[in-house]
Protein backbone atom coordinates (compact mmCIF):
# COMPACT_ATOMS: atom_id res chain seq x y z
CA UNK A 1 0.00 0.00 0.00
CA UNK A 2 1.18 3.57 -0.71
CA UNK A 3 0.06 6.81 1.13
CA UNK A 4 -0.21 10.02 -1.07
CA UNK A 5 0.60 12.56 1.11
CA UNK A 6 -1.96 15.49 0.29
CA UNK A 7 -1.82 19.07 0.74
CA UNK A 8 1.71 19.35 -0.37
CA UNK A 9 0.92 22.46 -3.28
CA UNK A 10 3.43 24.71 -1.22
CA UNK A 11 7.17 24.24 -1.64
CA UNK A 12 7.55 23.89 1.89
CA UNK A 13 4.97 21.27 2.76
CA UNK A 14 6.91 19.75 -0.27
CA UNK A 15 10.27 20.27 1.28
CA UNK A 16 9.05 18.97 4.92
CA UNK A 17 7.67 15.73 3.22
CA UNK A 18 10.71 14.90 1.09
CA UNK A 19 13.72 15.33 4.05
CA UNK A 20 11.38 12.45 5.61
CA UNK A 21 11.13 10.23 2.29
CA UNK A 22 8.01 10.83 1.32
CA UNK A 23 7.84 10.47 -2.64
CA UNK A 24 4.16 9.82 -3.28
CA UNK A 25 2.36 13.01 -3.34
CA UNK A 26 -1.67 14.22 -4.23
CA UNK A 27 -1.35 17.48 -5.60
CA UNK A 28 -4.53 19.61 -6.77
CA UNK A 29 -5.39 21.11 -10.11
CA UNK A 30 -7.43 23.71 -8.19
CA UNK A 31 -4.58 24.65 -5.81
CA UNK A 32 -1.55 24.39 -8.37
CA UNK A 33 -3.31 26.85 -10.77
CA UNK A 34 -1.72 25.30 -14.06
CA UNK A 35 2.06 25.83 -12.57
CA UNK A 36 2.89 22.68 -14.09
CA UNK A 37 4.13 19.38 -11.99
CA UNK A 38 7.69 19.35 -14.07
CA UNK A 39 9.46 20.72 -10.95
CA UNK A 40 7.89 17.79 -8.78
CA UNK A 41 9.04 15.05 -10.54
CA UNK A 42 12.65 16.27 -10.80
CA UNK A 43 12.66 16.37 -7.26
CA UNK A 44 11.47 12.92 -7.63
CA UNK A 45 8.01 12.60 -6.18
CA UNK A 46 5.49 10.70 -7.69
CA UNK A 47 2.82 13.04 -8.15
CA UNK A 48 -1.20 12.09 -8.05
CA UNK A 49 -2.98 14.39 -9.45
CA UNK A 50 -6.50 15.30 -8.50
CA UNK A 51 -9.03 17.74 -10.02
CA UNK A 52 -9.77 19.71 -6.74
CA UNK A 53 -13.64 19.97 -7.61
CA UNK A 54 -14.83 19.28 -4.50
CA UNK A 55 -12.57 22.00 -2.37
CA UNK A 56 -13.65 24.54 -5.27
CA UNK A 57 -17.03 23.35 -5.02
CA UNK A 58 -16.89 23.86 -1.35
CA UNK A 59 -15.51 27.62 -1.77
CA UNK A 60 -18.62 28.02 -4.42
CA UNK A 61 -16.22 27.35 -7.62
CA UNK A 62 -16.61 25.13 -10.49
CA UNK A 63 -13.31 23.32 -11.91
CA UNK A 64 -13.41 24.06 -15.95
CA UNK A 65 -13.27 20.17 -17.49
CA UNK A 66 -11.57 21.72 -20.62
CA UNK A 67 -8.66 23.65 -18.87
CA UNK A 68 -8.29 20.25 -16.57
CA UNK A 69 -8.02 18.42 -19.73
CA UNK A 70 -5.28 20.80 -20.92
CA UNK A 71 -3.21 20.58 -18.14
CA UNK A 72 -3.51 16.99 -17.74
CA UNK A 73 -2.51 17.02 -21.52
CA UNK A 74 0.66 19.29 -20.95
CA UNK A 75 1.71 17.52 -17.73
CA UNK A 76 1.43 13.78 -18.86
CA UNK A 77 5.05 13.45 -18.58
CA UNK A 78 4.91 13.87 -15.11
CA UNK A 79 1.79 12.48 -13.24
CA UNK A 80 1.81 8.95 -11.92
CA UNK A 81 -2.02 8.80 -11.62
CA UNK A 82 -4.77 11.24 -12.18
CA UNK A 83 -8.50 11.49 -11.25
CA UNK A 84 -11.72 12.77 -13.27
CA UNK A 85 -12.86 15.88 -12.52
CA UNK A 86 -15.53 14.83 -9.60
CA UNK A 87 -19.08 16.72 -10.04
CA UNK A 88 -22.30 16.38 -7.84
CA UNK A 89 -24.36 14.82 -11.41
CA UNK A 90 -23.02 10.99 -12.21
CA UNK A 91 -23.97 11.58 -15.72
CA UNK A 92 -21.75 14.68 -15.97
CA UNK A 93 -19.21 12.84 -14.21
CA UNK A 94 -19.43 10.27 -16.75
CA UNK A 95 -19.40 12.79 -19.88
CA UNK A 96 -16.06 14.09 -18.22
CA UNK A 97 -14.44 11.04 -17.83
CA UNK A 98 -15.02 10.44 -21.72
CA UNK A 99 -13.24 13.75 -22.66
CA UNK A 100 -10.74 13.64 -20.30
CA UNK A 101 -9.42 9.98 -20.96
CA UNK A 102 -8.79 12.08 -25.18
CA UNK A 103 -5.39 13.53 -22.71
CA UNK A 104 -5.05 11.49 -19.99
CA UNK A 105 -6.19 7.97 -18.28
CA UNK A 106 -7.86 9.56 -15.58
CA UNK A 107 -9.42 7.67 -12.56
CA UNK A 108 -12.88 7.07 -12.38
CA UNK A 109 -14.36 7.54 -9.03
CA UNK A 110 -17.32 5.25 -7.13
CA UNK A 111 -18.76 7.55 -4.72
CA UNK A 112 -20.38 6.11 -0.86
CA UNK A 113 -23.57 8.08 -2.40
CA UNK A 114 -23.94 6.32 -5.30
CA UNK A 115 -23.97 3.20 -3.73
CA UNK A 116 -26.82 4.35 -1.59
CA UNK A 117 -28.73 5.60 -4.48
CA UNK A 118 -28.59 1.95 -5.88
CA UNK A 119 -26.32 2.91 -8.51
CA UNK A 120 -23.85 -0.72 -7.63
CA UNK A 121 -24.06 -1.40 -11.51
CA UNK A 122 -21.54 1.62 -11.90
CA UNK A 123 -18.71 0.18 -9.38
CA UNK A 124 -19.36 -2.93 -11.74
CA UNK A 125 -18.65 -1.13 -15.02
CA UNK A 126 -15.72 0.52 -13.71
CA UNK A 127 -13.97 -2.72 -13.09
CA UNK A 128 -14.48 -4.37 -16.57
CA UNK A 129 -13.22 -1.26 -17.87
CA UNK A 130 -10.37 0.24 -15.52
CA UNK A 131 -7.55 -1.07 -13.93
CA UNK A 132 -7.43 0.72 -10.88
CA UNK A 133 -10.89 2.42 -9.53
CA UNK A 134 -11.22 5.17 -7.08
CA UNK A 135 -13.34 5.00 -3.98
CA UNK A 136 -14.89 8.41 -2.07
CA UNK A 137 -17.10 10.21 -0.32
CA UNK A 138 -16.57 8.72 3.07
CA UNK A 139 -13.98 10.94 4.04
CA UNK A 140 -14.92 13.66 6.79
CA UNK A 141 -18.44 11.99 6.81
CA UNK A 142 -20.35 10.49 9.99
CA UNK A 143 -20.95 7.31 8.65
CA UNK A 144 -22.64 4.34 10.47
CA UNK A 145 -19.82 1.37 11.12
CA UNK A 146 -22.16 -1.19 9.63
CA UNK A 147 -23.22 0.32 6.19
CA UNK A 148 -19.60 1.82 5.58
CA UNK A 149 -18.41 -2.08 5.67
CA UNK A 150 -21.30 -2.91 3.76
CA UNK A 151 -20.14 -0.12 0.79
CA UNK A 152 -16.22 -1.14 1.15
CA UNK A 153 -17.47 -4.94 1.17
CA UNK A 154 -19.10 -4.30 -1.91
CA UNK A 155 -16.61 -2.06 -3.30
CA UNK A 156 -13.53 -4.91 -2.96
CA UNK A 157 -15.75 -7.66 -3.78
CA UNK A 158 -15.86 -6.48 -7.13
CA UNK A 159 -12.76 -5.06 -7.38
CA UNK A 160 -11.77 -8.47 -6.13
CA UNK A 161 -13.70 -10.17 -8.58
CA UNK A 162 -12.25 -8.57 -11.79
CA UNK A 163 -8.42 -8.12 -10.56
CA UNK A 164 -8.20 -4.96 -10.30
CA UNK A 165 -6.76 -2.32 -7.74
CA UNK A 166 -8.30 0.35 -5.42
CA UNK A 167 -7.52 3.62 -4.88
CA UNK A 168 -9.43 5.49 -1.43
CA UNK A 169 -9.70 9.28 -1.35
CA UNK A 170 -8.90 10.42 2.05
CA UNK A 171 -8.63 7.10 3.63
CA UNK A 172 -5.88 6.55 6.22
CA UNK A 173 -8.05 4.60 8.97
CA UNK A 174 -6.21 2.21 10.37
CA UNK A 175 -9.36 0.08 10.83
CA UNK A 176 -10.24 -0.02 7.33
CA UNK A 177 -6.50 -0.26 6.26
CA UNK A 178 -6.17 -3.67 8.23
CA UNK A 179 -9.14 -4.77 6.94
CA UNK A 180 -9.14 -3.74 2.97
CA UNK A 181 -5.78 -4.43 0.85
CA UNK A 182 -6.15 -0.80 -0.93
CA UNK A 183 -3.37 -0.12 -3.46
CA UNK A 184 -2.99 3.17 -2.67
CA UNK A 185 -4.82 6.20 -0.10
CA UNK A 186 -4.09 9.73 0.14
CA UNK A 187 -4.44 12.25 2.97
CA UNK A 188 -3.97 15.10 4.74
CA UNK A 189 -4.04 14.33 7.79
CA UNK A 190 -0.29 14.83 8.76
CA UNK A 191 -1.03 18.37 7.49
CA UNK A 192 -4.16 18.81 8.87
CA UNK A 193 -3.18 17.31 11.96
CA UNK A 194 -0.24 19.45 12.44
CA UNK A 195 -1.81 22.31 12.10
CA UNK A 196 -4.45 22.05 14.39
CA UNK A 197 -2.18 20.01 16.81
CA UNK A 198 -3.20 16.44 16.31
CA UNK A 199 0.21 14.76 17.47
CA UNK A 200 0.16 11.37 15.44
CA UNK A 201 1.95 8.19 17.40
CA UNK A 202 2.60 4.72 15.69
CA UNK A 203 2.65 1.73 18.33
CA UNK A 204 4.14 -1.27 18.22
CA UNK A 205 1.38 -3.30 18.83
CA UNK A 206 0.18 -1.67 15.31
CA UNK A 207 -2.08 0.96 16.52
CA UNK A 208 -2.07 4.76 16.10
CA UNK A 209 -2.29 6.78 18.89
CA UNK A 210 -3.51 10.59 18.36
CA UNK A 211 -2.87 13.04 20.57
CA UNK A 212 -4.99 15.94 20.43
CA UNK A 213 -2.71 19.35 21.74
CA UNK A 214 -4.38 20.54 24.54
CA UNK A 215 -4.15 24.29 24.98
CA UNK A 216 -2.62 23.93 28.20
CA UNK A 217 1.12 23.12 28.01
CA UNK A 218 1.79 21.77 31.63
CA UNK A 219 -1.06 19.27 30.32
CA UNK A 220 1.03 17.84 27.31
CA UNK A 221 4.01 18.02 29.34
CA UNK A 222 2.11 15.35 32.17
CA UNK A 223 1.62 13.02 29.18
CA UNK A 224 5.36 13.31 27.71
CA UNK A 225 4.76 14.81 24.28
CA UNK A 226 8.40 16.68 23.31
CA UNK A 227 8.35 20.41 24.08
CA UNK A 228 9.09 20.85 20.77
CA UNK A 229 6.49 19.05 19.56
CA UNK A 230 3.84 21.25 21.22
CA UNK A 231 5.33 24.64 20.34
CA UNK A 232 6.80 23.98 16.40
CA UNK A 233 4.08 23.55 13.68
CA UNK A 234 6.75 22.27 11.42
CA UNK A 235 8.08 19.60 14.18
CA UNK A 236 4.57 18.41 14.03
CA UNK A 237 4.83 17.81 10.51
CA UNK A 238 8.06 16.35 10.47
CA UNK A 239 6.60 14.32 13.09
CA UNK A 240 3.21 13.22 11.66
CA UNK A 241 4.99 12.57 8.23
CA UNK A 242 7.39 10.24 9.97
CA UNK A 243 4.67 8.21 11.97
CA UNK A 244 2.21 7.99 8.49
CA UNK A 245 5.09 6.28 6.82
CA UNK A 246 5.81 3.45 9.59
CA UNK A 247 1.83 3.20 9.28
CA UNK A 248 2.43 2.89 5.30
CA UNK A 249 5.04 0.05 5.73
CA UNK A 250 3.21 -1.97 8.73
CA UNK A 251 0.10 -2.21 6.32
CA UNK A 252 2.09 -3.17 3.38
CA UNK A 253 3.69 -5.83 4.97
CA UNK A 254 0.45 -6.91 7.13
CA UNK A 255 -1.38 -7.54 3.47
CA UNK A 256 2.10 -9.15 2.44
CA UNK A 257 2.04 -12.02 4.39
CA UNK A 258 -1.99 -12.17 3.97
CA UNK A 259 -0.33 -13.08 0.27
CA UNK A 260 -1.40 -9.53 -1.24
CA UNK A 261 1.57 -7.99 -3.49
CA UNK A 262 0.84 -5.29 -5.62
CA UNK A 263 3.86 -4.13 -8.51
Amino acid sequence: MRIFFAGCEKETFQDIAYKQGVRDILLSFYWDKGIGLKEEKEKGFNVFLDSGGYSARKKGVNVNVQDYGRFLEQNKDYIEMAANLDVMDINKALENQKYLEQFYPVLPVYHYSEYVEQKKDLMEEFCKKYEIVAVGGIAGMEINRKILRNFLNYCFRTAIKYKRKVHGFGITSLELLKNYPFYTVDSTAWLVGGKFGMILKWLPEFKMKTTIHYSQKEKMLQDNIPVKLIEKYQERLIHNVREMLKMEQMVTKLWRIRGVKYD
